[in-house]
């Protein structure tokens, strides 16, 4: 008979747990702010991720998606070929694995010759805006203004900046995923070590 009372005690205790979960999960989905910055937990890893949609933002007023023959009437410096085994931002649209990287004015796209994205830039005087929110992202910006709006991912980097200090003596970065349902594509956003924002550079994973 005690051991029957256990049983149920501990059944009990952990129906009542779920439920509370459940319930805090649920709060934070309805305090989501808007569709362009949203927060999430991964459980099992104990990973926080906040995402930003590379459609959701400009980079000096021009989309990060340019055609190329929009891309070839910028200033080159260089071009020259990249290999990419997988991963790439153009999702395998033809067989080729050669993509060109084209540096102009501290940015440089990568293209395939069709298509172009803005692939990583400096922050001397550019700006990224993220439209929707209404935020702008300059070389002023400090890493305290970033964790006002992205609170998730600097919960991580602190984190991982904890367990691998020897990753951030140059730079210190933070990581924002693209989508929740693949958060290893993601942005690196680089501060230096007064604090201010100086590039960023989009990932993709490569399998």
């Amino acid at each position: 008979m005690k051991y029957y009372l256990l049983i149920c005690l501990f059944v009990s205790l952990s129906s009542s747990c779920i439920t509370s979960n459940n319930k805090s999960l649920n709060k934070q989905k309805a305090s989501a702010k808007n569709n362009v910055v949203k927060s999430h937990i991964e459980k099992q890893e104990s990973v926080f991720l906040d995402t930003l949609s590379i459609n959701q933002v400009k980079f000096n007023k021009e989309s990060f998606y340019l055609n190329y023959h929009t891309l070839r009437k910028k200033r080159k410096d260089s071009m020259i070929i990249s290999e990419w085994d997988c991963g790439h931002p153009f999702e395998w649209k033809n067989d080729t694995v050669d993509f060109w990287s084209y540096h102009t004015e501290n940015l440089e796209y990568i293209t395939n010759k069709e298509e172009s994205i803005l692939y990583s830039g400096k922050f001397n005087g550019n700006k990224l805006l993220i439209k929707n929110i209404d935020v702008e992202l300059t070389e002023h910006t400090t890493i305290n203004d970033f964790k006002s709006i992205f609170a998730n991912s600097y919960k991580s980097f602190i984190q991982a900046k904890k367990l691998n200090p020897e990753n951030y003596t140059e730079y210190d970065y933070v990581n924002v995923a693209f989508t929740i349902n693949q958060p290893e594509d993601h942005w690196i956003f680089y501060f230096n070590k007064e604090g201010f924002l100086v590039k960023f550079e989009l990932y993709w994973w490569l399998c």
